[in-house]
């Protein structure tokens, strides 16, 4: 049952990977790739890790969750309400998760190590210079510690569960931790609309822009 599983999911996966690749890489303005250059000013950078919101696709910002896992994870709990293959899961995803949350600093990563590991992943690694901005590569990250998260969870509730208490008890202390950790993940990304300006209709640059034959990497919109 589990080798299905785990083929129905590879299956899904790259069916997956081969539409997302149809539709929008194939037809994207950097379908091509970008240069290392182009990222230089839109990697991430290290004093940007607890902001929510960084804008130009920057963010890496892991919300609180990631500090209510932590104490789980070095307290005995980790070793005495965790199973040896959920043992295995934290340390393979965990593994994946600290090495694609390094190279979503991107050229950043390079400038700080002073080596060029974020260059040969960017060269060298299938689809490495496909991202707009090094940045969007903490959607990987986010996908595995969604797992990670998930057995952190399922050991605190284990730790609970065995905690001689009424059930009814139980039950209700599980209920309302659910309901607060819910409301905390929404709490947390929260991010108010974006206050967008209406483009004008006769405006110096867009005119000058639409009388051109090059390429036109980018429009203001905003305000400067």
């Amino acid at each position: 049952i589990n080798g299905v599983i785990v083929m129905a999911g590879a299956i899904a996966v790259i069916g997956y990977y081969m539409n997302l690749h149809h539709i929008f890489w194939d037809g994207y303005v950097i379908s091509r790739g970008r240069r290392y250059q182009e990222l230089v000013n839109n990697s991430p950078v290290i004093k940007d890790i607890f902001t929510k919101y960084t804008g130009m696709d920057r963010t890496v910002y892991f919300g609180l969750t990631f500090l209510m896992i932590l104490p789980i994870f070095l307290s005995g709990l980790w070793s005495k309400y965790c199973t040896r293959k959920e043992r295995n899961l934290v340390y393979l995803f965990g593994a994946f998760l600290i090495v694609s949350y390094v190279m979503a600093f991107g050229t950043n990563l390079d400038k700080y190590t002073g080596t060029q590991i974020y260059g040969w992943f960017f060269y060298h690694f299938p689809a490495g210079d496909k991202t707009r901005t090094s940045g969007r590569i903490i959607a990987v990250s986010a996908l595995y510690y969604a797992v990670i998260l998930g057995i952190g969870v399922k050991i605190f509730f284990n730790f609970l569960d065995s905690l001689k208490w009424r059930e009814w008890l139980k039950q209700v202390t599980l209920s309302l931790i659910t309901v607060g950790i819910s409301i905390m993940i929404v709490l947390d990304f929260y991010s108010p609309p974006m206050d967008l300006r209406r483009v004008e209709t006769k405006n110096k640059i867009y005119e000058k822009i639409r009388k051109t034959n090059g390429r036109v990497l980018g429009v203001p919109v905003y305000d400067a």
